[in-house]
């Protein structure tokens, strides 16, 4: 290859890599242009205290030992958008508009850059019941006497719904809105009540429960390692899903599928218009349930009892009285199979470990024991293969 065409081939990269770091580098100075830091702080009387959010970006609420409630952080603001920022009584807002301009750039890099930025706000530790409206929000170790929270429009297409709250403990909690994602973790709740929730995910992780009502339109309810009595009371489609679950629970609806995984330690009371009943139970939660199964056009297996409508005994300790009138009701247990290795690996080293298949989602300990029934069988055969060589010489 002739130098000059080395030359030339050399020349091209460098100016496809300038120009690309000159690209990066001016998306990155017209995206600080285009930003606008919001540093404000509003004193508030009493102990309520209502927030009305409308933020493309992400929404941190923590508390302080003031009593202002301290807005920060950095927001998109271009494309003639609006950021207002405003008190009236014990309503604090925080909007922020999308322009109307027609602009191409403006309008590009507002695009891009919409979902950038985060909003700090620390509420005074002395509010005692608060009130959120927004798109979405996080908060972590908050305490209240009542909180009531509100999913409300989003604004941006590229905007996502999330709400996450980390050791929340209250007296009363509200949910509500449309098109929501919410998840509690490790929740203290003396009473829970969804109003006017449609189309959302209500997560309960590790919680304690002291009564709840949940009802609503097309929603998933999703219930981990929780203790307390659940009430779902004439649900419209959507799901309810129990694993681990300490507390009774009753179920009322159509057109929703209603789920138990590992055990459920309380009485169960599901009547379905349509929608299925199903689950996988540990081994030992079957000596404590009798179960009776209705339903109208749809099939009935509880754990290896075709046909049968009742499983388990009369003086058990939970009792779970399950009927749906379209849809099927199944039942089955955790069970571990051995799986045969391949005996052509002789040397332990070269041995493949003993796997174990699952149906369902068996605990931890299962798989322990299933690995080492496995294991002990792997050593017999080898045993085995010995002796029988030694006799052959």
């Amino acid at each position: 290859m002739k130098k000059s065409s080395i030359a030339l081939l050399v020349l091209g990269f460098l100016l496809i890599v300038g120009g690309g770091v000159t690209a990066l580098l001016t998306f990155s100075g017209a995206k600080d242009s285009v930003t606008k830091n919001i540093d404000e702080a509003y004193t508030v009387s009493g102990d309520t205290l209502n927030l009305v959010l409308s933020s493309p970006t992400q929404i941190y609420l923590t508390t302080s030992d003031t009593q202002k409630v301290e807005i920060t952080g950095t927001v998109v603001s271009l494309n003639d958008s609006t950021v207002t920022t405003q008190q009236a009584d014990n309503t604090v807002s925080v909007t922020i508009k999308k322009g109307t301009s027609q602009d191409s750039t403006k309008k590009f890099i507002t695009d891009l850059a919409s979902g950038e930025g985060v909003l700090n706000i620390a509420i005074p530790r002395s509010i005692k019941n608060l009130s959120i409206e927004s798109p979405r929000l996080q908060a972590h170790n908050l305490t209240l006497a009542s909180l009531s929270v509100t999913q409300t429009k989003l604004n941006y297409e590229n905007e996502s719904s999330y709400w996450y709250f980390d050791a929340l403990k209250t007296n009363e909690l509200t949910v509500s809105g449309n098109d929501g994602n919410f998840s509690f973790t490790e929740p203290l709740i003396e009473t829970l009540v969804t109003k006017e929730l449609n189309s959302s995910q209500l997560t309960l992780t590790n919680g304690k429960i002291t009564s709840s009502t949940f009802n609503g339109n097309n929603n998933d309810f999703q219930l981990d390692n929780s203790f307390g009595p659940m009430d779902f009371q004439e649900l419209s489609g959507g799901s309810v899903s129990l694993r681990n679950h300490n507390g009774d629970v009753a179920v009322t609806g159509d057109g929703l599928n209603l789920e138990i995984n590992d055990r459920l330690a309380g009485n169960l009371t599901a009547k379905l218009e349509r929608g299925n009943i199903t689950g996988y139970l540990e081994n030992d939660q079957l000596a404590n349930i009798l179960i009776t199964a209705n339903t109208t056009t749809g099939t009935i297996a509880l754990f290896d009892q075709e046909d049968s409508k009742t499983f388990g005994a009369a003086n058990s300790k939970y009792h779970w009285d399950l009927s749906t009138t379209i849809g099927d009701i199944h039942f089955q247990q955790f069970e571990v199979y051995e799986e045969d290795y391949d005996e052509e690996y002789d040397d332990d080293d070269q041995q493949p470990e003993a796997s174990v298949s699952i149906e369902g989602s068996a605990p931890e300990e299962d798989l322990d024991n299933g690995a080492t029934v496995a294991s002990t069988t792997a050593e017999s055969s080898t045993a085995d293969s010995t002796v029988t060589s030694s006799t052959t010489d």
